[in-house]
């Protein structure tokens, strides 16, 4: 482990933030019948403090609807090696496209993606590996 960083648990509020700064995210889910999670990339975007994303009719919309699953959004230094991650765990919901009018909602991925859900928040939880602050002395030098 490297001594000059340091990882910090992000309070919830900080989480939402920087959410509110990104708009990819990998959500997960269990498959119906077990086995490894799945996990897919979506767009999302963070709308009064809930994750919402499109999506069509098919594999993903069956196994998340109405069940748990966890949206995961991070950005990394790669020069640096910092970064954060946060986790959004909760329930999956249809909404009605009405409720969100005027929401730039975009996907990258290509076909229509008609269907709109919420992952309602049961719990946000975030870290961030940063650099420590390394002593100075009264010059300013390391």
């Amino acid at each position: 482990m490297s001594e000059d960083r340091e990882i910090v648990v992000l309070a919830p509020d900080e989480c939402l933030l920087l959410l509110g700064l990104e708009f990819v995210a990998r959500v997960a889910s269990q498959p119906d019948g077990g086995g490894a999670p799945d996990v897919v990339p979506v767009n999302f975007v963070l709308h009064e403090g809930v994750a919402i994303f499109r999506t069509h009719d098919g594999t993903t919309l069956h196994q998340i609807e109405g069940k748990l699953v966890s949206l995961q959004v991070d950005r990394f230094d790669w020069f640096h090696r910092t970064g954060w991650s946060v986790l959004v765990q909760g329930r999956a919901e249809l909404i009605d496209p009405h409720d969100v009018e005027g929401m730039d909602l975009d996907t990258w991925a290509p076909g229509d993606q008609p269907r709109l859900v919420r992952i309602v928040p049961d719990r946000i939880s975030g870290r961030r590996i940063e650099l420590r602050q390394l002593p100075v002395d009264a010059g300013g030098y390391l």
